[in-house]
């Protein structure tokens, strides 16, 4: 059971970034604005930050 929605998140995702894409080719300043909104929410600013976080640590890890 657990697969299949698996696979049917993975298709639905698949289809709204293709379709998404296809979206910014006909209008790119659509595009853009879309882009700057969905990358200031603080969910998506927290994560970025967490990645960056985790790099750098890795980086400082590896070099001692």
């Amino acid at each position: 059971m657990k697969t299949q929605q698996l696979k049917r998140k993975a298709k639905e995702t698949a289809t709204t970034v293709a379709g998404s894409a296809a979206g910014a080719v006909a209008d790119p300043k659509t595009a853009s604005s879309k882009i700057r909104l969905s990358a200031t929410k603080p969910k998506t600013l927290a994560i970025l930050s967490a990645l960056l976080t985790a790099y750098l640590l890795g980086r400082r890890a590896r070099r001692r």
